[in-house]
């Protein structure tokens, strides 16, 4: 997406919550409170983590507002150190019981819509609102991190612990209408989506350089999720059929060629 509304951010931060709500009540007791390890988490460890990161969210809002900015990590921070800090949150949380992490989460996101209820539309929408953004508005930042993408980052994993016989089976002749390469809005990301034994793959390339394809699990019938914590994509679909573009982490991607 190019632009958005103060209301219709707000609204869509509420559908993408309920939509993770929705996968998260499927997952059986015994899952949710898991006895797993770091590297496999249980529903709770995948709540947590996500709520942790929606209060470093939250805390840079409330920074903002005082006209104090900043970035939500450190410039310098790479996977290492974020990689470290998750296994420091997974500590802290691993012990505690499921609702009250629930409990936390749900509390979190509430703080996350009133931080940006006290924002004025100019500040959330335009790009040159805040000069030290870079022309970046406050919502994609918002959209594109710990309030929207990271939520949908890590459905795969709850729909990994639902029960196969409630997955959502789709027709594959559906598939095929959304294969196809999708040109990015920075120059050389390039998305392709291609049909393979009956699941959408995602390839993902970057200045020429393709990351390991990424089977797709599908949410319904025009959202897909990969692994490794990564991302939802969702398709446009026009009234005639066709499909001109997918959305990722808030980002639009515009089709230009078909597989």
């Amino acid at each position: 997406m190019d632009n958005i509304s103060k209301a219709d951010l707000l609204d869509t931060l509420r559908e993408n919550r309920a939509l993770f709500d929705a996968h998260l009540s499927q997952v059986s007791e015994e899952k949710m409170a898991g006895t797993d390890t770091e590297e496999t988490w249980s529903g709770k460890d995948v709540v947590a983590h996500i709520t942790v990161w929606e209060q470093r969210l939250v805390n840079y809002l409330a920074c903002v507002a005082r006209g104090e900015p900043g970035p939500l990590l450190a410039p310098e921070m790479g996977w290492e150190e974020t990689h470290r800090l998750n296994a420091e949150d997974y500590a802290a949380n691993h012990h505690r019981l499921p609702a009250d992490i629930l409990a936390d989460s749900h509390r979190s996101f509430e703080q996350l819509l009133a931080h940006i209820e006290r924002f004025s539309e100019e500040a959330l929408t335009d790009p040159g609102h805040f000069s030290w953004a870079k022309g970046r508005p406050l919502w994609r930042r918002i959209m594109a991190g710990p309030g929207y993408g990271h939520y949908q980052g890590h459905l795969y994993d709850l729909l990994q612990m639902i029960e196969p016989e409630k997955h959502v089976r789709l027709d594959p002749a559906l598939l095929d209408r959304y294969a196809g390469s999708y040109q990015g809005p920075r120059r050389g990301h390039t998305l392709t989506v291609r049909v393979a034994e009956g699941q959408l793959v995602r390839h993902n390339t970057w200045d020429g350089a393709e990351a390991a394809p990424q089977p797709c699990l599908p949410v319904d019938e025009r959202r897909f999720v990969f692994p490794a914590a990564s991302g939802m994509l969702i398709f446009q679909i026009e009234a005639d059929g066709s499909v001109p573009a997918v959305e990722e982490w808030s980002y639009l991607f515009t089709r230009v060629d078909p597989v």
